[in-house]
């Protein structure tokens, strides 16, 4: 049956690839599109948010190409460039940005750098999600943005530029810093203060934001003029969580492209969160390797504000670690692509693992020592590639089971499936 998969409970293998970060690669492409020097980024990611970004480019005039393995992109010319090729034009230029949340966001605060004017259209899962406080920042800065119903759809018409310096604008980044990193990304080059206020975690994702716009001001600094600039793009912690969760409860794991941690991604602590847990972990040259398991992992409690992407692997790893742990401070989960707090609740009963939510935005979870063996399961997963990545690795430590709609794991890790036995 079309967008059904079934999970087997056998591991396909030991050995795993994962993708480039997304993140990254969005926030490297934007910073690129100001910048007004041929740009190289390597180890770009498959991931749809990254190709939708490429899309889009496409669509506003930015002219790049992708090697022959599709492993890397060169950036031709700058957004500034394309958007004055375009004559200030009247006419709002349809950018079809999909249901990415860096992408929609990132691409709405580089719009507002043309002068000409853009009609933003997210799918229908983005139009769900917060955009205010983004939209209050560059209008701050001298955007035109208006917000508009069309047939049924949220958009938004955008038209800049931002004015230029010294200017101050505070962000409200309680429900999200992504709109603190798109500004920081699009005003890097501006005499633009940017004060962040109500920020409660996701701290790492601004210093990768801010570490990345070092990189590239750097390297502009130091390139001749006929010199490209060129970035690589690190492997994704993120999707690393998924194998490195399943290696914890079902060892052995070998995940080849990751010989080292890149301390600027907030998911990379996950790591170091196993190791407390009692897990040995080897990273080098060769891959990182777990080898055997630990006999008497311990539960936790942690603090998961600063990153909350780890919350659905925090809870498989809760589940099964005999005893009470607890995941604090992840209320911005019903924020995400569905609302993974009410989400992930709804998979740990549904997998008999006894969980609580106290103040709001704390999970208490009961682990039990070995999975529980449920019977085989049918999900109807949400627009959500998280919550159907867990539940595959619920199901695989189970009894099996059955997914719909699983084809949104290509918003950051495509060929997820192929790592596990499943059909």
């Amino acid at each position: 049956m079309k967008n059904i998969i079934e999970i087997h409970t056998e591991k396909k293998t030991d050995e795993w690839v994962i993708p480039h970060n997304k993140s990254f690669a969005n926030r490297a492409l934007v910073i690129a599109a100001l910048t007004k020097k041929v740009v190289t980024l390597k180890n770009i990611p498959m991931s749809s948010d990254v190709q939708t970004m490429l899309d889009c480019f496409r669509a506003i005039g930015i002219d790049f190409e992708m090697t022959q393995n599709n492993d890397a992109v060169r950036i031709h010319n700058s957004f500034l460039d394309a958007d004055i090729k375009r004559n200030q034009s009247s006419d709002p230029l349809d950018v079809f940005c999909g249901d990415g949340g860096t992408t929609t966001r990132f691409l709405m605060a580089l719009l507002a750098r043309g002068s000409s004017w853009y009609c933003l259209r997210p799918s229908l899962p983005m139009q769900k999600r917060p955009m205010k406080g983004l939209v209050q920042a560059l209008v701050s800065l001298g955007a035109e943005i208006v917000e508009k119903k069309i047939d049924g759809d949220l958009v938004f018409y955008i038209k800049g530029p931002l004015r230029e310096g010294p200017k101050t604008v505070e962000i409200d980044c309680s429900q999200t810093t992504q709109f603190l990193s798109a500004v920081l990304l699009v005003t890097h080059d501006l005499e633009v203060e940017v004060s962040p206020i109500n920020i409660e975690g996701s701290y790492k994702y601004i210093e990768q934001t801010k570490d990345l716009i070092n990189i590239f001001d750097s390297k502009i600094l130091n390139v001749q003029n006929t010199e490209e600039i060129i970035v690589e793009i690190p492997v994704d912690s993120s999707s690393l969580s998924y194998p490195l969760v399943l290696g914890a409860l079902r060892p052995p794991l070998k995940v080849l492209n990751c010989t080292q941690l890149d301390p600027m991604q907030a998911d990379s602590v996950f790591v170091e969160i196993l190791k407390a847990c009692g897990l040995n972990i080897d990273i080098n040259a060769q891959g990182l390797k777990i080898d055997s398991a630990s006999k008497n992992l311990r539960p936790l409690d942690i603090d998961a504000s600063g990153f909350p992407d780890l919350a659905p692997t925090l809870c498989l790893l809760a589940s099964y670690i005999e005893g009470v742990s607890v995941i604090r401070n992840i209320g911005s989960l019903r924020f995400k692509e569905c609302d993974r707090l009410a989400e992930m609740m709804k998979i740990l009963k549904l997998f008999n693992i006894e969980v609580t939510l106290f103040d709001d935005v704390n999970l208490r979870i009961t682990g039990v020592k070995g999975p529980s063996q449920v019977k085989s399961i049918e999900y109807q997963a949400p627009d959500d590639h998280r919550m159907i990545m867990i539940v595959a690795l619920f199901m695989l430590l189970n009894s099996g089971g059955k997914i719909s709609n699983y084809e949104h794991v290509k918003k950051s890790f495509p060929n997820y499936f192929s790592f596990l036995d499943s059909k």
